[in-house]
Order: C-alpha cells, then structure tokens, then sequence
C-alpha cells in the first residue's frame, strides 16, 4: 500500500479511525459472485488483517455487503499471519500472501501496488475482478473432475 501513495504522506494514520474501513465497497460484481458460489455449495472464509482497533469495522462491513458471512457463523477469520491458512485457494491483492500461502491455489486480484510482481517460483493466477474468480473456481473444479 505505500507503493501507492505519493512520497511524505501516509495512510496508515488512518487505520485506526473509527469507521474506515466501512466505507470501503466490494469489488464490482463480488458479491453476486459469492453469493452465486455459496448457493453452489463452497465453503468459503475471509481472512481479513488490520490493525485491533479497525476490526469491528471490518467485520461489520464485510456482514452489510455480503449476507453469506458472518462473524457469529465463524467464516469471518481475523488474522494476519495469513500464511497459517490451509486451503483449496487463496484470493488475495498482497503478493506476500500468495507467496507465502500454503493454499493450494493462488489468485493474486489485480491491484496498483502488485502490477509489477512475477515470481517465477509460485505458480499462481493473475484475476482481475469477480467473473475471473468466478471462472477461475469452475475451471479447477473441473479439472479435479
């Protein structure tokens, strides 16, 4: 996230104020692609990291935009060390977190601060938005078929 944003400023700061993060929105699409996916039997989570005092934020605003999650149901995860998580696949926009990830799959979802990153030694796949997730997901069902 620094790499985006212009030298002697920083966001950080706001990480800690009450309410930021609700105002973020979902990706285009995102969330008739998890409801879509949930409706199709997957069990999904959201490992999410942010600092302590922005959690609630986070949680609160992940259960407004997506109805299917929930932190009483257990598939909302606040974590940071993201690389303890063992799954089919990871969706993520932080290149640590795929290269690290012992997931099976690997999506790296497009974003300013990953245009650049290749590493030959992860096999991963680049997604841009919901309908490559979507398509991406179908595509490893069927090739486990």
């Amino acid at each position: 996230m620094v790499d985006c944003v212009r030298p002697g400023t920083s966001i950080e700061k706001y990480y800690n104020e009450p309410g930021f993060y609700r105002t973020f929105l979902p990706r285009p699409g995102m969330q008739e692609c998890i409801s879509k996916l949930f409706h199709e039997g997957h069990e999904i989570f959201i490992a999410t990291s942010s600092p302590i005092t922005g959690i609630l934020d986070k949680i609160e605003c992940y259960e407004e935009h997506f109805p299917e999650f929930s932190w009483s149901l257990g598939n909302i995860i606040p974590i940071t060390s993201k690389h303890v998580l063992y799954g089919d696949l990871i969706v993520d926009d932080k290149m640590d977190n795929i290269l690290e990830s012992s997931c099976r799959h690997k999506f790296l979802m497009d974003a300013p601060w990953n245009q650049d990153f290749t590493y030959d030694g992860v096999l991963y796949t680049r997604v841009y938005g919901a309908n490559d997730v979507y398509n991406g997901i179908q595509s490893l069902i069927l090739s486990v078929t």
